[in-house]
């Protein structure tokens, strides 16, 4: 038999654990505030700069080996005595690995925080990254980003070719970036993000994270600054973001 005095004190309880836990979400969003980032930032760096090997091969394995050798030596020091110097060359080898990397990485962002400087042309649209705090992210997609190459009305159809070959490249590189989505995405069946593709004269546009974002980097750091050192063609170079942000989880394998 319902007792209204019993079921208002239990309802009471459970507005009282619900407003608790209101205000502890409420707390934690406001501890999570964002401040917006220079593009030429650490944290916006980091996320696009293409890292080198993967943490597993370049410092788990070695020292999964390491530890397994050590045992085996350690067990029986007679027959496994052939492996003792390569037991100590594998931590080192991890870490002759690891400074490398590392060291490569900071030369890097030391050339990344004035890159723009020297690049020869106007670079329009790259200060938009370190604005969202979703973007630039692996798993956050603007939904389609456009790259454009304006050229002064000196440029040959040599330069224009190369130029689009340039930009063709590019779209080859930025589309192998694409992992493989889980189809079952908020709101929507199957992926959202769109390829990249030559979207008019001397333009590509597509979907990009901050892998992407690395590969325009590149892109531009490298292969259009030679341009632009050798044939002083390059009027402009022009990043739109539709700051559409997605969400892209990749596809999980479970057992």
């Amino acid at each position: 038999m319902l007792n209204p005095d019993d079921i208002h004190q239990q309802a009471e309880a459970e507005r009282r654990k619900a407003g608790k836990r209101q205000r502890k979400s409420s707390r934690g969003a406001r501890g999570k505030r964002f401040f917006p980032k220079a593009a030429e930032s650490r944290s916006v760096f980091h996320q696009i700069y293409p890292h080198g090997p993967n943490f597993f091969i370049v410092f788990l394995l070695p020292m999964m080996l390491f530890i397994t050798g050590l045992v085996l030596w350690y067990i029986d020091k007679r027959r496994f005595h052939i492996l003792f110097p390569w037991i100590w060359a594998l931590p080192a080898i991890s870490l002759f690995t690891w400074l490398y990397y590392t060291l490569k990485e900071l030369i890097e962002y030391r050339h990344y925080k004035t890159w723009r400087s020297d690049l020869g042309f106007t670079l329009h649209g790259w200060d938009e990254l370190g604005q969202s705090p979703k973007f630039p992210k692996w798993k956050f997609w603007d939904r389609n980003t456009i790259l454009s190459v304006h050229l002064k009305p000196s440029a040959d159809t040599g330069t224009r070719n190369l130029v689009n070959d340039l930009l063709y490249l590019f779209t080859v590189k930025a589309n192998k970036t694409f992992y493989a989505a889980d189809q079952v995405q908020p709101g929507a069946a199957g992926d959202l993000r769109n390829k990249w593709q030559h979207s008019g004269e001397l333009e590509v546009s597509g979907s990009a994270n901050s892998s992407v974002a690395g590969q325009i980097y590149l892109l531009i750091d490298k292969q259009l600054r030679e341009v632009q050192a050798k044939e002083k063609c390059i009027e402009s170079v022009s990043v739109k973001f539709s700051k559409d942000i997605l969400e892209i989880q990749a596809i999980q394998i479970s057992d």
